[in-house]
């Protein structure tokens, strides 16, 4: 069964003004695969934004029942958390709502009502609290509205190392996971609201599962907790009999990253497909069957065992066929695979190429729906290691590939570069990093 049901309807193109700037270099980028577009995310562009968007387990990506596709942004000083709203497969974006109150380093966690144009939402917010929103979509004017809002816990949040989590259970209630700094460390904290309202919080949490991040799950029968350290990961549920949490140790292996925060996770009817980055940079794959409520250890694809990941990223789409992207670091590309058959076996969607201006980062990040219908939206984050890294200028350039074509050929052309995405930086006040850029590079041809 379809995870959700997609409403066809006649999407207007965006203004030229608007649009995102598909770029091209024959000879030069080594795309592969069904990309209907790519391009500069124009409304993205700002300066010293390290937490724009970030390749760990929160969501920032989702797609309502139209078709539109959100993509939820940190972009730092008075701009803070942005949402951007794509009515035409992402050849455009407009900003569809801004987050007042959030810490200017908040990372943030959205999820879809079930059947609903609508989200929640967990940020960290400017008074060192956690903030939660629920949020419905207009479509008729492309606005994000806030219908409702409370304070998860007040204060004691530090942003720059607390990443919360949200999930909405089967009965409906709400879990929000999130690590905290104690003075025994970094420790997790859960807190639940059946209303989100009037939130309780459970904090004696084992004390073998610290130093790690965490990410709240809807199962089939409730919640569950993924609780990931570097070197162990664990699954967390309440238990009625007991009247507390309990811990199961699912893998020794954990996960890479700040605060082993280089996971992902995606479901398809009640199973949840976890693939987490180890401290050896290959990747793993764990099973959790929604019947049973077990997990075991998945097929890892050959074309990911080595020693390039670094970040990856789990979808599944409207059939529940699932979708893998990766760095490969040496190459100094996504890799993006497709399995139809629950994760069994995998193969080759597409290889995205980000252009050699955006692409100078040494590190990649990049972010894909946990879930959508069609057309699979990757966005990675562009900075400039020579004039500034995150201190400077910052932006998403993005690749829309349609999984259900199979491969087509992409005529890479257009205008010339004095109407292309250099004068557009120059203009939003980035000329010295652009031309700090191209003095390593040849341009391509656009």
């Amino acid at each position: 069964m379809p995870l959700f049901e997609r409403e066809t309807s006649s999407l207007e193109r965006g203004s030229p003004e608007r649009s995102g700037l598909g770029t091209s270099a024959p000879g030069l980028l080594q795309s592969e695969g069904a990309i209907i577009g790519e391009g500069l995310i124009l409304p993205s562009l700002t300066r010293n934004a390290p937490k724009m968007i970030v390749s760990r387990m929160q969501d920032h990506i989702v797609e309502t029942s139209g078709g539109e596709m959100h993509l939820v942004v940190n972009l730092a000083g008075d701009r803070r958390i942005t949402i951007l709203t794509s009515t035409d497969n992402g050849e455009s974006w407009d900003v569809s709502a801004r987050i007042r109150g959030a810490a200017p380093d908040s990372s943030s966690d959205v999820r879809l009502v079930a059947g609903e144009d609508a989200m929640h939402m967990v940020f960290v917010n400017d008074e060192g609290g956690i903030t939660y929103r629920e949020m419905t979509y207009d479509a008729q004017d492309m606005r994000w509205r806030t219908t409702a809002t409370s304070e998860v816990v007040e204060g004691g949040i530090d942003a720059a190392i607390t990443n919360p989590t949200i999930a909405e259970g089967a009965n409906g209630a709400l879990l929000v996971a999130y690590n905290v700094s104690t003075e025994e460390g970094v420790r997790g904290v859960l807190a639940a609201s059946n209303s989100g309202q009037n939130w309780v919080t459970f904090d004696e949490l084992d004390t073998e599962a610290d130093v790690g991040s965490l990410r709240a799950l809807q199962t089939p029968d409730g919640f569950g907790v993924l609780y990931v350290n570097p070197d162990h990961t664990y699954w967390i549920v309440f238990d009625p009999n007991e009247g507390g949490f309990t811990y199961e140790e699912i893998d020794s292996e954990g996960a890479l990253g700040l605060y082993a925060s280089h996971f992902s996770t995606t479901s398809v009817d009640g199973d949840i497909i976890m693939a987490a980055v180890t401290q050896s940079n290959t990747i793993n794959l764990l099973h959790y069957d929604g019947e049973t409520g077990l997990w075991s250890e998945g097929a890892t694809p050959a074309a990911s065992v080595g020693v390039h990941v670094t970040s990856v990223q789990m979808s599944a789409d409207a059939n529940g066929d699932l979708y893998m992207t990766y760095d490969d670091y040496e190459a100094g590309t996504l890799v993006v695979l497709k399995s139809e058959d629950g994760g069994a076996t995998w193969a080759e969607e597409a290889i995205l190429d980000v252009p050699p201006l955006f692409g100078r980062a040494p590190v990649r990040w990049f972010e894909t729906p946990e879930h959508f219908d069609g057309e699979l939206l990757v966005t990675t984050q562009f900075y400039f290691p020579r004039a500034g890294g995150f201190q400077g200028p910052n932006g998403l350039y993005s690749f829309v590939i349609d999984t259900e074509a199979g491969t087509v050929d992409v005529e890479r052309g257009g205008a010339g570069v004095e109407d292309g995405p250099l004068s557009l930086i120059a203009a939003e006040g980035f000329a010295d990093a652009a031309a700090e850029a191209t003095r390593f590079d040849p341009l391509w041809a656009l």
